[in-house]
């Protein structure tokens, strides 16, 4: 028991100094899709897996889980995609679901966790940034999805991107 308190006091101290020096050191751009995020190198790290799609990022404190990736809209409506993505949410209902033209994004409570997905759409791409994290660490992970949702860059569909 007392082992327990200490790991939870030693684990809110990190999460409390992290979460007040968020910084932005990192950036990971995809050139082979034309998007770029930026996150809080001192809260998170690149995971060893990386796909041509996108990169997936792990805590270095906490229990949060971050992917950016993109995928082909293969004539998908946005309406279709919000349906889509809120299949991450129980029962299939989001507590909070936008779906416009350029942008999707759904968050919701999943037991004990927040799932949360923001997608833009750029001409046959989406490019999605999608998270999930205990609830009682959101008091640091909804900034950082926030911010990170914030940086999302995606370039407009050009010559030099496929398509």
């Amino acid at each position: 028991m007392l082992h327990s308190v200490l790991f939870r006091t030693v684990l809110l101290a990190a999460l409390s100094s992290a979460a007040a020096a968020q910084t932005y050191a990192g950036t990971y751009t995809n050139r082979e899709f034309g998007y770029s995020i930026r996150y809080p190198s001192n809260l998170l790290r690149p995971a060893t897996t990386a796909t041509p799609e996108g990169q997936t990022f792990a805590p270095v404190v906490g229990h949060a889980g971050f992917r950016v990736y993109a995928a082909r809209l293969n004539g998908q409506s946005p309406q279709d995609l919000a349906d889509a993505a809120q299949t991450i949410c129980p029962g299939g209902r989001p507590s909070y679901r936008v779906a416009k033209a350029r942008l999707i994004a759904i968050s919701c409570r999943a037991g004990d966790h927040i799932l949360y997905q923001k997608s833009l759409l750029r001409g046959d791409l989406e490019v999605t940034v999608r998270a999930g994290y205990p609830a009682k660490e959101r008091w640091i992970w909804d900034r950082v999805v926030t911010s990170i949702a914030d940086s999302m860059s995606a370039a407009p569909v050009s010559a030099d991107y496929p398509q």
